[in-house]
């Protein structure tokens, strides 16, 4: 599952970065709140990733 919400993030915070520059320079509202909701995306995929790395990290006897 890690891997899986690592990629994720990352695919997220490209694609936000990609939609940000076209929206600049299309000078497009929309495009804007699109950029923002794949940037959130990403959010939610890194807070996502903190809770399992925690969570595999807090089993006993798995090394």
């Amino acid at each position: 599952m890690i891997p899986i919400l690592s990629r994720l993030r990352v695919a997220f915070s490209l694609a936000g970065l990609f939609v940000v520059i076209v929206a600049l320079m299309q000078n497009d509202n929309r495009l804007m709140w699109v950029a923002i909701a794949l940037l959130g995306g990403s959010v939610v995929a890194r807070l996502l990733l903190r809770r399992a790395i925690r969570a595999t990290e807090d089993q006993p006897g798995q090394e």
